[in-house]
């Protein structure tokens, strides 16, 4: 269980705003949920891979603001026909 002391919405907030900076093709946007219960976090960009890259990224940041472990890593999806 997480204790909202462990990482603050409003910091976590934060943390995940500047995660997906080096993705300059996305825009992003982070709002504390009332109540501090959470956050939201949107993200908007021309191409479903600029955007999974900032996905990743913010996933990345909030797992280590919250248990201190990286994100894992992504799995690629095969498609068959």
């Amino acid at each position: 269980m997480l204790s909202p002391a462990c990482c603050p919405p409003i910091t976590l907030a934060d943390r995940l705003y500047q995660a997906p900076a080096p993705q300059k093709q996305v825009l992003v946007g982070v709002s504390e949920l009332s109540n501090s219960c959470g956050v939201h976090l949107r993200i908007l960009g021309h191409t479903s891979m600029t955007v999974g890259t900032a996905m990743q990224l913010a996933w990345n940041e909030a797992r280590f603001a919250l248990v201190n472990l990286p994100a894992p890593r992504p799995t690629q999806v095969v498609s068959i026909h």
